[in-house]
């Protein structure tokens, strides 16, 4: 089975589900991950910038990703381009992988990325859309990170009704997550 992750920093993926990526990877599952944004000059210095594009190369590594797509979108400034330009980009990435199962980081999530990001993937996977493209199940993910700092407001709360066990994935997920999570 073909499974995609959608996050739209590399680190959100393994904050978010790490160990259930972990897990399709023990069942055979073919794992792709699109990282929409990267880190921009001047907010970040071009040596952070090369720290950071090999640590994404190390996660996907860690993950065993059949092929990472990167978007290259201006990391914390996606409000800033064209909806339908990145619409048309997360859709060829679909159309290419034909996943069974998306996942994608939850729309409520504080960070404007993180909601602009849940709101385009729901615009490619409409449900007339899906069976069309492959997919069976879009799953959203949660990061701690940002997700809880939101104000509390029932509209945005993450209330999930799926939970996997992770259990015999916990250590590997935390032995990937220190290097991609240094600031």
């Amino acid at each position: 089975m073909n499974v995609l992750v959608i996050s739209a920093h590399p680190d959100d993926e393994t904050f978010g589900c790490g160990g259930t990526l972990l897990k399709h990877k023990a069942e055979s599952d073919k794992l792709f991950w699109l990282v929409a944004t990267v880190p921009h000059e001047p907010v970040w210095s071009s040596d952070t910038i090369k720290k950071k594009a090999r640590e994404v190369d190390r996660v996907a590594e860690s993950y065993e990703m059949e092929k990472i797509f990167k978007l290259g979108l201006p990391a914390a400034r996606i409000e800033s381009i064209e909806r339908a330009d990145i619409i048309g980009e997360i859709f060829k990435v679909i159309k290419e992988v034909r996943p069974e199962i998306v996942y994608v980081v939850h729309g409520g999530d504080v960070h404007t990325d993180h909601r602009i990001l849940f709101e385009v993937t729901c615009s490619v996977l409409k449900p007339y859309k899906m069976a069309e493209l492959g997919v069976r199940k879009i799953i959203c993910y949660e990061t701690l990170s940002s997700t809880d700092a939101a104000p509390l407001q029932v509209y945005m709360a993450f209330i999930p009704n799926l939970y996997i066990d992770i259990t015999s994935f916990i250590e590997r997920k935390l032995d990937i997550s220190p290097g991609c999570f240094n600031q």
